[in-house]
C-alpha cells in the first residue's frame, strides 16, 4: 500500500494506536506526550515524553515508512539524531530489534502496522491528501480567549518568570557575591546554547575573586589568560588555536600559579568560529582586566548612574555596549550583549538596588525590564509560534517573549493543557 511518510505523522500525533503497545524487542510503551512536530532539520517530533518499561524518557521521535530508512537517510551518521529515544516505523524490515545512533547508543523500534486502532484505508482516505497539522498546535488559549486576554496572560507569566530569576539570583548570594554572579552570568551568556554550562563551569572553577587576586598580585595578564584557555583542554594539541596561540601555551607551562586540570566537556562540533569559547574568552578578557582595577560590580553600577537622577534606558544600554569596545569596535555582537544585559545584568542590579535600599534605581530597573525591546528569537519561541503565534502578542516588548518561554516550560513542553487551562481561568477570574 502506497502512502507518503506524512501520513504516519497523523497516526503518531493523533495517537491512532491501540492502548497496549510494545517495541520490536518487547518493551512496553506508554505515550505520555508524542512531542512537537519539527519543521526544521532533525527528528520529526521534538520533546516527546514516553514511558518505556516504566522508565520515563524525554527526547525526540523519528518516523519512517520502513526501519532501514534510518540508514538510507544517513541518520546513523548524523549527530542531530542522537536525541532520538524511539524509532517509529510503519514496517519493521531488519534483523536487529534496535536502531543504532551516531553516538553508538541503541534505541528501541516501534512498528505501527500491527498497532493501528482503525482501518488504515479509512485513515488514508482522510489524510493522504491533507496537509499535516499537528494536534499539539491546536491551542485552546488561542481558540477560546480574546487577544487582550491572551496578552494579559502571557504578560503575567513573563513577570513571574523574571521574579523567579531574581529569586534564584538571591539564593546564589548565600554562596557567592555580586561580582561572581555577574561574572558567571556573562560567561554563561557567551557560551550560547552549546557551551553555556561549560563556560559557567569554567567561571566557577576559575572564579572572579581568584583571577582578581592574580591581578592584584601583579601576575602578568597574559598568564591569567593562558590559564583560562589551557587549564580545561579547551585548546587541544594540533588544533588551529593551538598553533596560533602556542606562545600563550608556553606561558601556561611556565607558570606555577594554577596547575589543576579542569574536567570540562566542551561541545566544539560544528561551532561557528565567532561563537567558539576560545574567541569568546579573548573577547571578554579586556573587560575583565579593566574590572580588576576596582571590581566587576562597580564597573556595572557605573553605567546606571546619573547625576541629575533622571534615568535614561537608551544611555544605560549604550554604556553597556561601550564596556566591550576595543580599538573603536564592539568585540562582542550587540544582540548577544543585549541577551546578557537583559537576562543577567538588569535583574542583578535590580536585586542589588533593593538590598541596598536604592529605591529610585529599583524603580528604574523594574521599568527597564518591562520596557526592554524584544531579543533575538530562539528555538523555544519558534516552537511556541505553533501554539500562540507572535501575532497574538504582537507587542515589541521582551516581557511577552519571556511569558511565552515560561508557558512552554510550565505547560506546553509536556502538553499539560488542563493545568494551563486552570492557570488562565484563575487569572481571568481575578
Amino acid at each position: 500500500m502506497e502512502f507518503k511518510e506524512r501520513f504516519l505523522y497523523h497516526i503518531w500525533d493523533g495517537q491512532h494506536l491501540k492502548k497496549k503497545l510494545k517495541t520490536i524487542s518487547g518493551e512496553k510503551i506508554e505515550i505520555i506526550f508524542p512531542g512537537n512536530w519539527n519543521t526544521n532539520r532533525g527528528p520529526d517530533f521534538k520533546n516527546a515524553v514516553l514511558k518505556i518499561n516504566n522508565d520515563v524518557k524525554h527526547g525526540d521521535v523519528e518516523i519512517h515508512r520502513k526501519s532501514n530508512d534510518w540508514k538510507i537517510h544517513k541518520h546513523n551518521e548524523d549527530p542531530n539524531f542522537n536525541s532520538v529515544i524511539l524509532h517509529v516505523v510503519y514496517l519493521f524490515n531488519e534483523k536487529s530489534p534496535y536502531t543504532i545512533k551516531e553516538d553508538s547508543e541503541k534505541i528501541p523500534i516501534f512498528e505501527m502496522k500491527s498497532s493501528l486502532d482503525e482501518n488504515i484505508k479509512k485513515l488514508l482516505g482522510k489524510y493522504s491528501n491533507e496537509d499535516f497539522v499537528p494536534k499539539a498546535e491546536k491551542c485552546f488559549i488561542k481558540e477560546n480567549y480574546s487577544e487582550d486576554e491572551q496578552k494579559s496572560y502571557i504578560y503575567s507569566l513573563g513577570i513571574k518568570r523574571i521574579e523567579r530569576r531574581k529569586k534564584r539570583l538571591n539564593s546564589e548570594l548565600f554562596f557567592v557575591d555580586f561580582n561572581q554572579i555577574i561574572y558567571s552570568g556573562i560567561f554563561r551568556g557567551l557560551g550560547y546554547s552549546k557551551n553555556k554550562f561549560q563556560m559557567e563551569n569554567l567561571s566557577e572553577e576559575l572564579n572572579y575573586q581568584m583571577l582578581k587576586k592574580m591581578y592584584d598580585d601583579k601576575i602578568e595578564p597574559n598568564i591569567i589568560l593562558s590559564i583560562l584557555l589551557f587549564s580545561s583542554d579547551l585548546i587541544r594539541e594540533n588544533s588551529a588555536f593551538y598553533k596560533k596561540y602556542y606562545w600563550l601555551y608556553e606561558k601556561y607551562l611556565q607558570q606555577n600559579i594554577f596547575k589543576k586540570k579542569l574536567d570540562i566537556n566542551w561541545n566544539l562540533f560544528r561551532i561557528r568560529p565567532a561563537n567558539h569559547p576560545v574567541n569568546r574568552i579573548f573577547n571578554i578578557f579586556p573587560f575583565l582586566i579593566k574590572s580588576f582595577q576596582t571590581n566587576l560590580l562597580n564597573e556595572i553600577i557605573n553605567i546606571f548612574s546619573f547625576r541629575n537622577g533622571v534615568y535614561n534606558e537608551k544611555i544605560v544600554e549604550e554604556r553597556w555596549f561601550d564596556l566591550f569596545i576595543v580599538n573603536h569596535k564592539n568585540i562582542i555582537g550587540k544582540s548577544r550583549l543585549n541577551v546578557i544585559f537583559y537576562n543577567i545584568i538588569l535583574p542583578t542590579i535590580n536585586l542589588f538596588s533593593k538590598k541596598m535600599g536604592y529605591n529610585s534605581l529599583t524603580k528604574f530597573t523594574d521599568l527597564h525590564i518591562l520596557n526592554f525591546k524584544k531579543l533575538p528569537r530562539n528555538n523555544i519561541l519558534e516552537i511556541m509560534d505553533k501554539f500562540l503565534p507572535e501575532k497574538y502578542n504582537s507587542s515589541k516588548l521582551e516581557i511577552y517573549n519571556q511569558g511565552r518561554i515560561a508557558l512552554y516550560y510550565a505547560f506546553c513542553q509536556y502538553h499539560l493543557c488542563d493545568s494551563c487551562k486552570n492557570e488562565i481561568k484563575k487569572m481571568c477570574n481575578q
